[in-house]
C-alpha cells in the first residue's frame, strides 16, 4: 500500500500537468472558434502539423528525466548536472533544427487540399508556432530537473501556471485588448509561445 501511495503521489501531478496541455490546446480552439470559421478550421491542422514536427525532440529531451532520476537516487551529483545540462544543449540545438523544417511545413500545408482562406491562416499560425517550437523542447527538458526526482507538483503547478498565462494572452492578442493590435490567429500562436517562453523563466 505504501509504494502505491508514493506512485501516486508522484504520477498524479505529472497526469494533471498533462491535462493543463489539454486545457492550452482547448482554449486556444475556443478562442479562435469565436474570432473566425477559418481560423478555427486552420488551428487544428497547423497545430498537429507543428507537434508532429516537434514531438521526436520533445521526447528525446524528455528522456533526461531517467538519467537525472538514477543519478539523483545514486547521489551521483554532478552526473545528474552533466546530464541536465546535455538536455538544455539538446533543446537549442532542436530548436535551430525545427526554424528548418519550416519551409517543409508549408510545402505540406499548400498540398492540403484546403481552402484558399484557411491555407493562408494555417501558415501564419504554423509559422509563429514553430519559431517557438524550440522552446517547447525546453520547457520539457526543464521539468525534467524535477520529474526526476520526483518533485513532480513543481512540473504540475508551473504547467498550470503557463495554460493560465496562455488564456490570458488568448483573449488579448486574438481579439486586440488591453492597447495590442488584433492579431487573430498570430495572437494565439504568439499567446502559446510567450506561455511557454513564462514557464521557462518561471523554471
Amino acid at each position: 500500500m505504501k509504494h502505491i501511495k508514493e506512485i501516486l503521489r508522484v504520477s498524479l501531478p505529472l497526469v494533471a500537468s498533462t491535462a493543463s496541455y489539454t486545457v492550452l490546446t482547448f482554449t486556444d480552439r475556443m478562442f479562435l472558434s469565436w474570432y473566425s470559421p477559418e481560423a478555427i478550421a486552420a488551428s487544428v491542422p497547423a497545430m498537429a502539423l507543428s507537434f508532429a514536427m516537434i514531438c521526436f525532440f520533445m521526447g528525446t529531451g524528455q528522456y533526461v528525466s531517467v538519467l537525472i532520476a538514477q543519478f539523483y537516487g545514486a547521489r551521483q551529483n554532478d552526473d545528474l548536472a552533466r546530464s541536465f545540462w546535455q538536455g538544455i544543449y539538446f533543446s537549442l540545438l532542436s530548436g535551430v533544427v525545427l526554424l528548418l523544417l519550416i519551409p517543409l511545413g508549408l510545402l505540406i500545408i499548400d498540398y492540403s487540399g484546403h481552402s484558399a482562406a484557411v491555407i493562408v491562416q494555417e501558415k501564419a499560425y504554423f509559422e509563429v508556432l514553430m519559431y517557438g517550437a524550440g522552446l517547447v523542447v525546453m520547457v520539457n527538458v526543464l521539468a525534467t530537473y524535477y520529474s526526476g526526482r520526483g518533485r513532480t507538483n513543481v512540473v504540475m503547478w508551473i504547467s498550470f501556471l503557463g495554460a493560465a498565462i496562455n488564456i490570458v494572452l488568448n483573449y488579448i492578442l486574438i481579439f486586440g485588448k488591453l492597447g495590442f493590435p488584433e492579431m487573430g490567429i498570430k495572437g494565439a500562436g504568439l499567446a502559446t509561445v510567450l506561455a511557454n517562453l513564462s514557464i521557462i523563466l518561471v523554471y
